[in-house]
């Protein structure tokens, strides 16, 4: 990535300074995730869309390691435009200072609306969020938000999704189709996100593969580390 002073700067600090990736639950998506992916969408576009210019969506950017490879690998994927959504504003200036795509915005995809339909979605979306409820500090399944939210995105006939998981019994019941909400879960899609679970597409499931989604770190002049296992998930919705 071709990076400017500042963001050189700003770089640094998210990569060494432990309290920022726990504050936002920033992970980068690892290179190798990015290739496995980036290597089944070539494979399904070359199969089923050889003739089509298709839409691309990544609705949590980051510092744009999937924007990368969407630009890096754009003839083979038959990008016709790219829209990169990111909540937090130094994320947003790092990707319009490298990234000269169709659209950037700084936004919370959880709250975003658009009527716009996207053949293909890559994400790597925060696992897990606090919030306070019933007057409580609470924490829930943020991944889970983001996948409904991408799911019920529109859509003609079928789209494909593809998103980094944590590696973990909840995540496997999604090839069950058997992920039970909360109550804190219910109210927070239905009132806050306006997430209507209920009317979700039929999908379905294919594993790609697992990778370690690990950040390291210094602390007093100590390497360290802190992430997790996660599998990489693509999901094609259809019926819209």
């Amino acid at each position: 990535m071709s990076r400017g002073k500042q963001s050189d700067e700003f770089y640094n600090l998210k990569e060494n300074f432990v309290g920022y990736q726990q504050s936002f639950d920033f992970y980068p998506t690892p290179d190798t995730c990015i290739n496995i992916i980036m290597k089944d969408m070539k494979n399904i576009i070359k199969e089923y869309f050889e003739y089509d210019e298709l839409d691309f969506l990544e609705p949590n950017a980051g510092v744009g390691g999937f924007l990368k490879g969407l630009i890096d690998h754009k003839e083979d994927l038959k990008i016709k435009s790219i829209t990169a959504l990111e909540i937090s504003p130094p994320f947003v200036e790092i990707l319009k200072e490298n990234y000269k795509i169709d659209y950037i915005q700084q936004t919370d995809f959880l709250k975003w609306n658009s009527k716009e339909e996207y053949k293909f979605i890559v994400m790597n979306p925060p696992f897990r969020d606090y919030v306070d409820y019933q007057g409580k500090r609470k924490t829930y399944d943020a991944w889970l938000f983001h996948l409904y939210k991408a799911l019920l995105l529109p859509f003609k006939l079928d789209k494909y999704i593809y998103i980094i998981l944590p590696d973990g019994p909840r995540t496997d019941d999604l090839f069950n189709y058997n992920i039970k909400l909360s109550p804190m879960e219910k109210d927070l899609m239905k009132t806050k996100y306006k997430i209507d679970y209920k009317d979700l597409p039929d999908y379905q499931i294919e594993e790609l593969g697992k990778c370690d989604n690990f950040i390291k770190f210094n602390i007093r002049g100590k390497p360290s580390k802190m992430g997790l296992r996660c599998k990489i998930l693509r999901i094609l919705a259809y019926g819209g």
